[in-house]
């Protein structure tokens, strides 16, 4: 149970994006939208 005097937030992300390390340093970018079907991942980089 939460503080009394603590605001709670409810947040509900529509796009995300992580950065994948890779040994050779070019790390891979990829992002995550939400639609009405569903989840669609794409590779930014490279």
């Amino acid at each position: 149970m939460p503080a009394p005097h603590w605001t709670l937030y409810d947040i509900q992300a529509t796009e995300v994006e992580f950065s994948q390390a890779r040994p050779d340093r070019w790390h891979t970018r990829l992002r995550y939208r939400r639609t009405s079907a569903g989840w669609v991942n794409e590779a930014l980089w490279p």
